[in-house]
């Protein structure tokens, strides 16, 4: 930093009550919410894999509107809250409700599956008569038998917290201040924190550019917040018909371009545009041409006799569906190739890449370099590269411990530790890139616990379905692990870089938070549970399944992360992220790095129909530049593509808040 840090005292007795408050009413909100608007109206992270967080938004709004009491908000302030807003964003999601999306499963499979929860420890869940009360609730909650279990899920994600904070201080200097990675969600939340921070009229604080954005986003949510709450509402955008979730059109079969065998989704939500828009334009071009390279390999490969059949499945069932999807089929198995392999890849090429930093605080820490270079090298880190490797220590002790104590054995306990250091940073590199999570879907990470634990037997060993039950988790998505911290912190550091606000103070918000918000939030669900029963709340309802037999049981997981062999193309897909990565950081003149490649072929990329988005958001920039250079990006383009964002977070709010009150009130 070459400005001088901002100093201010953080108001810790409000920030830490609006901690506690909000992790414990996020998940009754989104437990509440319908399951057909739970993607877009939780008050965490909305859009999926895109998890746009309206948090920070939320938390940033209410600040400002206290300036009309008289009390005083800058963007120190503000800067706080965004940290504390975008930490606690993981538990008020339905993503990961209420802390990840296998929690309530595993709740319920107690009483659903009786018998297979004999394969797991006693306490990942209640006793089965007391598990089942959460069906109906409407009786007084036995915190006591809740208490082992509860303490138990809490330990596996304090733990994490306290090693992916302690993981991302240091990282910090080099992501932050020698890459200036852009973090493009980051750049969003900035974007409000000088309007409402900035002097003048409303009109001349906003700029036109942002009005206008901020008019499409509304404009552009109204309509779908309308078809959420009344059927009779026109549905305006097709949103309707053959649409998923996340905004993709599927390709039905009868389409005429069904005989295209690499198409399966149209992506047609524009919020996605507008943060890939965002991103570094060389991995947007490498995500265009990667995607035309995987249509002609997929048409090459179905006329050489490969994937048969695949033309009569439709949409997403070309991604995940029967033998020959995109994910598990051969000669590809695209799963283990991009997802799995590449995705491994950018971590550890990374990590190769950046050796000498590594080094260097290593040094710091423990000698070997002058006192003078020391300072130097720390001087605007949170704290010292020595406590840094000292929480680092304890924490991966910590959670060695938490993993043994379920006696599923130190291998595999070792492998869940790695799985998760590994693609929590490919995830995080992807995400501070491009705004969107990847690699991510379909249970690719699960390789790696197999290599270690075999394909399992029939009926399997206990330790066997133990590692598999925690193995979803570890690697699916940064934010439906204990690996959320790393990005959350990392994302609060590049805003502090913005705002000019010191790192140490982010460092401790983001440690408290990540450690009592999962805490808080299990809490407010177990309350929410037994207060109105899980049969009357429709997200918690759709989470209440018999989780065993389709994640951690061997016949369920045969076809995970594909049908064997697959070890070679998980080889491969390192390989070619080695490749990728030592030719963009080699030579200037090559664009494409992996990055640009997941952006293209990765799992949960292909079933949200990304390409249609990363086309736009590449096109729209490209004429950016060409048309006006850097200052009509900064002073025009950016301005519109956050505001667009902005409008359309504000009516995600409104909806929720529409949505919930006709839970209470029907209308």
């Amino acid at each position: 930093m070459t400005e001088e840090i901002k100093l201010a005292r953080v108001p810790w007795v409000q920030l830490i009550l609006l901690i506690f408050v909000f992790s414990f009413i996020a998940p009754v909100w989104v437990s509440m919410l319908p399951t057909t608007g739970n993607n877009w109206y939780a008050l965490g992270g909305i859009a999926c894999a895109l998890f746009v967080s309206a948090t920070p938004f939320l938390f940033i709004m209410g600040a400002t509107l206290l300036k009309l009491v008289g009390i005083r908000i800058n963007d120190t302030t503000l800067t706080w809250l965004y940290a504390a807003g975008v930490g606690v964003s993981q538990i008020a999601t339905s993503t990961t409700h209420p802390i990840t999306d296998d929690w309530l499963s595993i709740q319920a499979t107690r009483y659903l599956d009786p018998e297979k929860m004999a394969y797991v420890p006693w306490f990942v869940a209640p006793r089965t008569e007391i598990a089942a009360q959460i069906v109906t609730g409407g009786v007084p909650i036995p915190w006591g038998e809740w208490l082992p279990s509860l303490l138990f899920w809490w330990a596996i994600w304090a733990s994490g917290a306290i090693f992916y904070v302690a993981l991302a201080a240091l990282f910090r200097r080099q992501w932050v201040d020698v890459e200036r990675v852009p973090f493009p969600q980051t750049i969003v939340m900035h974007e409000l924190i000088k309007k409402t921070t900035s002097k003048g009229k409303i009109t001349e604080r906003l700029g036109r550019p942002f009005i206008i954005g901020l008019i499409l986003g509304v404009i552009f949510q109204f309509p779908l917040m309308m078809t959420n709450l009344f059927p009779w509402f026109p549905d305006v955008y097709g949103w309707r018909v053959n649409t998923c979730g996340t905004g993709a059109q599927w390709l039905t079969t009868d389409s005429p371009l069904a005989g295209i065998v690499g198409l399966a989704q149209f992506n047609k939500d524009p919020l996605v545009a507008a943060i890939l828009y965002m991103a570094p334009l060389n991995v947007l071009l490498g995500g265009v041409l990667w995607y035309v390279v995987f249509v002609v390999l997929m048409q090459v490969a179905f006329v050489m006799g490969y994937y048969t059949g695949i033309t009569d499945l439709a949409g997403c069932g070309r991604v995940w569906c029967g033998t020959v999807s995109y994910r598990v089929g051969e000669p590809f198995k695209w799963d283990v190739f991009s997802t799995a392999g590449v995705g491994t890849g950018i971590a550890l090429f990374w990590l190769l890449l950046n050796r000498r930093y590594i080094a260097d605080t290593f040094r710091a820490a423990f000698g070997g370099i002058t006192e003078e270079k020391r300072h130097e090298l720390e001087k605007d880190e949170p704290i010292s590269y020595r406590n840094v490797y000292i929480i680092l220590l304890v924490s991966l002790i910590f959670q060695l411990v938490v993993w043994l104590v379920t006696d599923m054995g130190i291998a595999p306990a070792l492998t869940l530790i790695f799985v998760s250091f590994i693609f929590t940073i490919a995830q995080t590199r992807t995400y501070s890139h491009i705004g969107f999570y990847a690699p991510g879907g379909s249970y690719f990470h699960y390789g790696y616990m197999k290599l270690v634990m075999g394909e399992g037997t029939d009926p399997p060993t206990r330790q066997w379905v133990t590692a598999f039950l925690f193995t979803y988790p570890t690697g699916q998505a940064a934010y439906v692990g204990w690996g959320y911290p790393f990005v959350s912190t990392l994302a609060s550091f590049k805003m502090g870089s913005l705002t000019n606000v010191g790192s140490r103070d982010i460092f401790k918000i983001l440690m408290f938070t990540s450690i009592v918000a999962p805490l808080m939030a299990t809490l407010g669900a177990v309350w929410a549970f037994y207060t109105f029963g899980i049969q009357r709340l429709p997200t918690a309802n759709s989470f209440a399944y018999a989780y065993l037999d389709g994640r951690a049981w061997p016949s369920g997981l045969a076809r995970r992360p594909a049908y064997a062999p697959w070890i070679w193309h998980l080889i491969g897909g390192i390989l070619w992220a080695g490749v990728l990565s030592y030719m963009h950081a080699r030579f200037v003149w090559f664009p494409f790095e992996p990055i640009g490649f997941l952006l293209a072929v990765d799992g949960h990329v292909l079933v949200e129909g990304l390409w249609t988005m990363v086309t736009v958001a590449w096109v729209l920039k490209t004429l950016t530049v060409r048309i006006g250079g850097s200052k009509l990006y900064e002073q025009t383009g950016i301005p519109v593509a956050t505001g667009f964002v902005i409008g359309f977070i504000s009516i995600t709010i409104l909806g929720g808040i529409l949505l919930i009150t006709r839970f209470f009130v029907p209308f």
